[in-house]
């Protein structure tokens, strides 16, 4: 999928024929491609992809000190550039990959005059870089030779050296932070009801026993219990 979608940026970006390659070939799945096209007469657009060793502008430069020195020339002018940093977040790793693509148009240097073309906004955005210097800095990077294997003319004015700038790595952005968990609900207690104990029915003997016979009365005298003298007027209670 990454080099299906490395080869239609590439075709957007081209709109010649365009060649993608890769210095790396085992490394198939990271990435570490370019492509180039040329415009016109040593005029060329390059494209370079970063993998898991290298950075993308690496390819870029180094793909384009090859093109300058298969056309004959010792340096090369960059006149446009760009470059585009994306990023892969894997939350199951806890990991953030940085994938850079380098886009660069440059030129032969044939004359003094090419010395300073420059398509940018700003002229310190073009720079002037030799083949040998190129290939001597990022051929060990990307396991390539370190110096052109053609014989390259020497040109009849001297060409500025430029200085290779440091860049920013990438993996010094912060690193990433899992997102915090969400807060766990808090039970709500809930009233239960008792249920209300029913008692069971009494037997039917048990209730006929319990019933008072006809002319009693519902009460007597326990045993060894004082006589009751009734109040005048009162009948006295039979005895049982």
């Amino acid at each position: 999928m990454r080099i299906l979608l490395a080869g239609i940026a590439a075709i957007i970006l081209t709109s010649g024929t365009a060649s993608a390659q890769k210095y790396r070939h085992f490394n198939i799945l990271t990435g570490g491609a370019y492509t180039d096209s040329e415009e016109a007469p040593d005029r060329w657009k390059v494209m370079g992809t970063a993998d898991s060793l290298s950075d993308g502008q690496a390819a870029a430069l180094y793909r384009a000190a090859e093109i300058t020195a298969k056309a004959g020339s010792p340096a090369f002018r960059i006149v446009r550039q760009k470059v585009r940093l994306t990023t892969r977040e894997y939350r199951a790793l806890r990991k953030i990959e940085y994938r850079e693509t380098a886009y660069l148009t440059i030129r032969a240097v044939r004359t003094p005059g090419d010395l300073t073309a420059c398509e940018m906004p700003s002229a310190a955005q073009c720079m002037t870089l030799t083949v040998q210097d190129v290939m001597s800095r990022y051929g060990p990077e990307l396991e390539q030779p370190t110096r052109p294997a053609q014989v390259i003319p020497a040109l009849a004015f001297e060409v500025p050296h430029a200085a290779f700038q440091p860049k920013p790595v990438p993996r010094a952005l912060p690193a990433y932070v899992p997102p915090a968990p969400a807060p766990m609900p808090v039970p709500v207690p809930v009233a239960v009801a008792k249920p209300i104990a029913v008692r069971p029915a009494m037997p039917a003997a048990q209730v006929a026993a319990r019933e008072e016979k006809p002319g009693m009365t519902s009460w007597a005298p326990l045993p060894g219990a004082p006589a009751i003298t009734p109040l005048p007027g009162q009948a006295r209670p039979p005895r049982r």
